[in-house]
């Protein structure tokens, strides 16, 4: 028999106060983050579980077929795996905050095989008594009968936030009003309706809205600082002469170069040192594979050419204690949708080390052939 646990989603930012929505000319609570700062439409956010024994959101397949992909609850990750991180869009596209109470499309900040990563309720499934929150189908905007199925609120309760479904884009229209909660299965923690009282028979934790920020790239009058060698020397790009050194034990290291100025936190092309039978030995990053559940870094890329069609071929270099680490974070589409997640390692059958986004990240150090 499946076990069957019903989760409260708290959202957690900051303490506030509720206002009175029968104030004259009291306009709705904004919702802030847990650094106090307003929400805002847009930007990356990651909804990660205060409780020690959960993690952030996520989509995963429920069924025979890749798509839809389900919104679900991720377990706990000892480096601190957030999930991905989502965006809102309220219902008033003009106004650039986020308010308590008020419609607003949720997604995915990040391309998906699935044609949406907006969030929408599922029809009733019967095999589970379940409403599931999914992406199949999910639009942006248009508020209507159409799209009922679409829009989510924020509530305040108690010292953080819940998420609610009970539109109100449609005066017209017939649905559920509920709050969201998790329903447990052979799938994982899926978000679900859910009318069991909060405080009697939920297993109540705790989620806080962190921003995704991209890396701070320095002020106005000062460029990011460059990447230095094991030497001490300037990693200079364009030559064939440097090794990633892992900073683990028993990792070899591999020969690669830079196209461009090499700096900390800036977008940079990585191609292999050598030749291989392929007509590229630049990285890019794999779509998602189901399979394994991960994104490779593979040699299919293109030099140069920013913009949306390149995307998957920029990388970073951070500092990272005393050495750096590889990221996934490109600047060269600002309205393109994209995980922000380091590079590390995934171990397969065959005891071969493949490069993948991680939340477990792989330091390493740049040495001179």
């Amino acid at each position: 028999m499946k076990n069957t646990l019903l989760l409260a989603l708290f959202l957690l930012f900051a303490l506030t106060t509720k206002p009175l929505l029968s104030e004259a000319g009291s306009a709705l609570e904004q919702v802030v983050d847990t650094s106090g700062k307003l929400i805002r439409a847009g930007l990356n956010y990651y909804i990660v579980p205060t409780s020690p024994n959960v993690g952030g959101l996520s989509l995963t397949s429920t069924g025979k077929s890749t798509c839809p992909l389900d919104v679900v609850l991720t377990t706990l990750d000892p480096n601190g795996y957030r999930g991905q991180p989502v965006a809102f869009q309220p219902v008033n596209v003009k106004k650039g905050v986020v308010r308590v109470n008020t419609d607003l499309n949720i997604y995915f900040a990040y391309e998906s095989i699935c044609e949406s990563t907006v969030w929408m309720l599922k029809d009733y499934d019967n095999s589970t008594g379940q409403w599931f929150v999914t992406t199949n189908n999910g639009v942006l905007g248009n508020p209507s009968s159409k799209t009922v199925a679409n829009w989510f609120k924020i509530e305040n309760y108690e010292d953080g936030y819940k998420f609610v479904y009970c539109p109100s884009v449609c005066k017209n229209c017939y649905h559920k009003c509920s709050d969201i909660g998790i329903y447990e299965d052979q799938y994982g923690k899926r978000l679900a309706l859910s009318n069991v009282p909060f405080k009697k028979l939920f297993l109540a934790f705790s989620l806080f809205f962190a921003l995704s920020a991209k890396p701070l790239l320095g002020s106005a009058n000062r460029e990011p600082e460059q990447v230095i060698d094991t030497s001490g020397k300037i990693v200079r790009a364009g030559s064939h002469y440097y090794k990633i050194v892992s900073a683990t034990p028993n990792l070899n290291a591999v020969g690669f170069a830079f196209a461009g100025v090499v700096r900390v936190n800036t977008d940079l092309n990585i191609e292999l040192s050598y030749d291989l039978n392929c007509e590229s030995i630049v990285w890019k990053l794999k779509e998602y594979d189901y399979a394994t559940r991960q994104r490779f870094v593979i040699t299919d890329g293109v030099l140069g050419n920013p913009g949306a069609e390149t995307i998957n071929n920029w990388f970073k270099i951070e500092k990272y204690e005393d050495a750096y680490k590889l990221s996934y974070c490109p600047e060269v589409c600002p309205s393109c949708r994209h995980p922000y997640m380091d590079i590390g390692l995934y171990n397969n059958k065959e005891g071969m080390h493949r490069l993948v986004l991680s939340p477990v990240l792989f330091k390493v150090r740049f040495e001179r052939n």
